[in-house]
């Protein structure tokens, strides 16, 4: 519940790094290594606000997470190399129909595939019973900072397909 300031903030980076893909220098990229790249800089964003947060739980990592969301948020409306206060705009939002079918499929098998795991369940003891978890040898902190990374990826990902389908992206949306 806290991280969904810094999810929103995903997706945003997710869509302006798809945005780089399709519109700047390499504008020969087809859309899905647009997607990708996308998905990968909302995760290594994600890492680095796990990083920041990774000793910090209940109200100070609420309180973090917005802090971290609303900094990124104001050097993106700042600063016209970024798209400044209006967004992007892409000329061509272009998106073949097999691409959402396809990253809908592959996901919902992954998360199914990650539902049946001994990992999920390790993960959820790590978020339940953090002190039983510990003493069988899980680490919290590390099950924590997966799956921050993995929704941060997952949100640069919608925030690629955000751009691609509606063709603008802005700092408040």
């Amino acid at each position: 519940r806290a991280m969904v300031s810094c999810l929103l903030t995903s997706r945003g980076i997710g869509a302006l790094a798809t945005v780089f893909v399709v519109e700047g220098h390499l504008s020969g990229m087809p859309v899905a290594a647009a997607l990708l790249g996308g998905a990968l800089a909302a995760g290594v964003f994600m890492a680095l606000v796990a990083a920041a947060v990774s000793r910090t739980t209940g109200f100070v990592l609420a309180i973090v997470t917005v802090a971290i969301a609303e900094a990124v948020r104001v050097v993106v409306q700042t600063q016209p190399w970024l798209g400044g206060a209006l967004g992007f705009h892409i000329s061509n939002p272009g998106l073949a129909p097999w691409i959402p079918v396809a990253v809908l499929v592959g996901t919902s098998a992954a998360l199914v595939i990650f539902e049946r795991s001994p990992q999920r369940r390790a993960m959820a003891l790590g978020y339940d019973a953090p002190t039983l978890a510990i003493s069988l040898g899980i680490d919290p902190a590390s099950n924590r900072t997966i799956a921050m990374i993995s929704a941060g990826v997952l949100a640069g990902a919608a925030g690629g397909f955000y751009i691609l389908n509606l063709g603008i992206v802005e700092p408040h949306a």
